[in-house]
């Protein structure tokens, strides 16, 4: 288990390689001290463009190692050839 300053500044991606940010701060449970959620928010000029942070639970953690947190993706992502034949469908009605 990695040490709290160790975590706080780690990139976070999905499990399908999407970047949610870096972490600024854990909420740790106040009996255990065990981490129970992580707090995420985009760096850069991309923290310009959203401004919110992403509050991740301790169960939605993949993995945590040295160089990045990995967490469950929260949605599934359409194929594109299915994308195209809904379009296409839609357009025939």
């Amino acid at each position: 288990m990695l040490a709290t300053k160790e975590i706080i500044g780690l990139p976070v991606y999905t499990q399908t390689r999407q970047y949610l940010g870096r972490v600024i701060k854990i909420i740790l449970d106040q009996q255990t001290q065990t981490p129970q959620q992580y707090v995420v928010r985009k760096t850069g000029w991309l923290k310009t463009l959203v401004k919110n942070s992403l509050i991740i639970n301790q169960q939605q953690v993949v993995s945590i190692t040295s160089e990045e947190m990995i967490v469950v993706d929260t949605t599934t992502p359409i194929p594109v050839a299915t994308e195209i034949k809904l379009a296409s469908e839609s357009f025939a009605k």
